[in-house]
């Protein structure tokens, strides 16, 4: 393969790259309203496996947040067999950190170096279930954890910091993304078969 055709190609998808980012950044708003049957899906599925009820995700403004945000409201039940719901919860997450993810997870799936085109169009398939996946465990699991923590404090936990709690911390303290960089180097070296009769050394 000629390596001048091969930089110019890998400079296309760079500049892809770049786009993405600076798309992300100002289309936040519109990513999260793109995204938002997804998110209720997600949340309605979880909140199947509990006492809780999911009514709605929406994007919203919200002055006191200074923009936008995803806002997920319910209901929680002591028990799921309740006619009547022992608390009411609204949960938001800022549009940035939900975009965050896409952003950091395709500008690198852009940007890996790929031998053909097939190999790209590869990784980008494979990429799609990943990402789905990312998305339901990050935004998707924040959305629904201060629902565990109504559950917990109806249950008369002393502790209601519940597993859901932590893990919606670890996603705000740069876990999400250290999550996105990792599914998007998994699944390009998964889509990236290793070159014909190469050894490792």
């Amino acid at each position: 393969m000629n390596c001048g055709a091969h930089v110019r190609r890998e400079w296309r998808w760079s500049l892809a790259a770049v786009a993405a980012i600076g798309v992300g950044a100002v289309c936040a708003e519109p990513y999260a309203r793109f995204a938002t049957p997804y998110y209720t899906v997600v949340a309605r599925l979880i909140a199947e496996w509990h006492p809780w009820k999911i009514d709605e995700v929406v994007v919203a403004d919200e002055p006191r947040s200074h923009g936008a945000v995803l806002r997920m409201t319910g209901e929680v039940y002591r028990h799921r067999v309740d006619p009547w719901p022992a608390a009411r919860v609204v949960t938001r997450v800022q549009v940035g950190e939900a975009v965050a993810t896409p952003i950091l997870f395709w500008t690198l799936m852009l940007m890996w170096p790929a031998t053909t085109i097939r190999q790209r169009v590869r990784s980008l398939a494979m990429g799609v279930p990943v990402f789905l996946g990312l998305e339901a465990i990050g935004t998707g699991c924040q959305l629904v954890h201060s629902m565990a923590e109504a559950s917990a404090i109806l249950a008369g936990s002393d502790d209601p910091l519940t597993p859901w709690e932590h893990w919606s911390r670890f996603l705000e303290g740069g876990g999400g993304c250290a999550l996105a960089l990792a599914a998007a180097l998994l699944t390009v070296s998964v889509a990236t078969p290793p070159p014909a009769g190469g050894k490792l050394e």
